[in-house]
């Protein structure tokens, strides 16, 4: 049985939602997976300091889109993402209510990609979860008796919320323009918002969960504003919409009313992500129905080596047809993952994936799920690959490649070859620091240490260098040269790294 967005909603408490959006909401999944907010969770729960309630600047770093383009991610400072979450936790049944009320006319649920209960997962949010038990699959009924889909997409869509929209879906633009400077529960969510992103009232930083919950605020009201238009054959995932239309005209409609509802909250769609194609060639991105009908096995068998091959000279094709898109092969990464092949199979698909990985670094986060845990890759092919990419890295200032050839070296204990610290200070790079430092102490060496120890203390001497280092300052420097709640929080014993041992 589906369960309505305001159920799943409801189904969250004020105090699973804090623990939630702080314990596990803090750091953005594309990040090597060596952080952790649990620490201070717990700190913040206990400890009675009175944080400063103000614009902090936060950690910034760059992961590849699936279409090699960079995008800017964010780690907020840890002190004014609490005081974010908390703001959310202490209003949430006033943000349930405008749930409620913008979604609760609705025959399905519009959003498809927001902040839930997960299945055996401490955290709210995951890109692209999806349960069919509980949300249903609206598509097939959509589409029933419809001859054209409308794609559109919001451009640069978290950069460009202003955060007084929040007040404008919370209680209407007219109101919330004079009641700004009031002290309101629904102006206290903008200025937390604000102090995240350093006091700016533009753009919500990407990989935070608040983030999601935020922009949910705004656009279940546009959704039902479009509902009100009797716009009811179309789904949103995240700022992604789907709609189903009788003619070509009646899609152009939709675009433009659309348009007019997200201009109301100073937004506007990606005219490139922007199309109306014709059923049925629209209903599925080509390139999934095409992977999903390779024969890669005979039934019952392991695949065998001409097996694994053709199936991913397959997909290097359906890539190229699709403008190299690195999304098409993660998608085949996780298809193979599920089959069980022989020894020779195996070696093939190890040595071949990492080979295309190189080439479509947009996929280096997945590597150790998908490719080096799936078969096992033997520790001189891990070490090659590391020191691989650590060089393209460098070369061409992917430092998510660096980063993760870091967290490769560590992980499973091997040296890269072509490490220098003094390029490695060059990088301006907050998680190149921190992943240099523990390497650096992993591997002892203790000169290299104490010179990034060195370069962490003389940024803590300046506040906006502290803040968009902080995670790398704080680990790296003793409690002595720490002020105010960072003292205290070192005094206590907060920590945002894991253990080795867990990575």
């Amino acid at each position: 049985m589906s369960i309505s967005y305001i159920q799943e909603m409801k189904g969250i408490t004020p105090e699973r939602l804090y623990y939630g959006l702080l314990a596990h909401g803090l750091f953005a999944e594309r990040l090597p997976p060596i952080f952790t907010s649990i620490n201070f969770f717990d700190y913040c729960q206990s400890s009675a300091y009175n944080f400063s309630d103000r614009g902090y600047n936060y950690v910034k770093f760059y992961s590849l889109k699936n279409t090699n383009i960079p995008r800017q991610f964010g780690i907020p400072n840890p002190i004014s993402y609490h005081l974010l979450c908390k703001c959310l936790k202490d209003n949430w049944y006033n943000i349930c209510t405008h749930f409620e009320n913008n979604t609760s006319n609705q025959n399905h649920k519009i959003s498809r990609i927001h902040i839930r209960r997960l299945a055996n997962k401490p955290a709210l949010f995951e890109m692209n979860y999806h349960n069919w038990k509980i949300d249903g699959s609206p598509e097939t009924d959509l589409m029933f008796g419809k001859r054209y889909l409308v794609r559109a997409d919001i451009s640069t869509f978290f950069p460009s919320i202003y955060t007084h929209s929040l007040s404008w879906a919370l209680i209407g633009k007219a109101k919330a323009k004079i009641d700004r400077n009031k002290k309101h529960w629904y102006n206290d969510i903008d200025h937390q918002a604000q102090n995240v992103k350093h006091g700016e009232t533009h753009g919500l930083l990407i990989g935070p969960h608040t983030s999601n919950l935020l922009s949910e605020i705004i656009l279940t009201t546009v959704d039902n504003n479009l509902y009100k238009k009797n716009w009811c054959s179309y789904i949103r995932h995240i700022d992604d919409y789907t709609c189903y239309a009788n003619s070509y005209e009646e899609g152009q409609r939709f675009l433009i009313d659309l348009s007019e509802e997200l201009y109301s909250f100073d937004l506007k769609l990606n005219e490139n992500k922007t199309s109306i194609e014709e059923l049925p060639i629209a209903a599925v991105d080509q390139w999934v129905r095409q992977i999903n009908s390779l024969n890669i096995k005979k039934h019952n068998e392991n695949m065998q080596y001409p097996d694994v091959k053709a199936f991913l000279d397959n997909v290097i094709g359906i890539m190229h047809r699709n403008n190299d898109k690195s999304s098409i092969l993660y998608y085949a990464m996780k298809v193979l993952s599920g089959q069980k092949m022989t020894q020779n199979a195996n070696e093939y698909c190890i040595k071949t994936l990492l080979s295309y990985i190189v080439l479509y670094p947009y996929l280096i986060p997945f590597v150790d799920k998908y490719v080096i845990q799936t078969y096992r890759a033997d520790f001189s092919l891990i070490r090659k690959f590391a020191n691989q990419i650590y060089n393209e890295g460098i070369k061409f200032r992917n430092y998510e490649e660096v980063s993760f050839s870091l967290f490769f070296a560590i992980k499973y204990n091997f040296q890269i070859e072509a490490i220098d610290l003094d390029i490695i200070l060059k990088t301006n790079n907050c998680i190149i620091y921190i992943l240099s430092f523990l390497y650096f102490e992993y591997f002892k060496n203790i000169d290299a240490k104490k010179k990034l120890g060195e370069y962490a203390l003389n940024l803590s001497k300046n506040k906006d260098d502290f803040c968009q280092n902080w995670i790398f300052v704080y680990e790296s420097i003793s409690k002595s040269y720490l002020k105010d709640e960072w003292k205290d929080m070192k005094e206590n014993q907060v920590t945002f790294l894991k253990p080795i041992s867990d990575w």
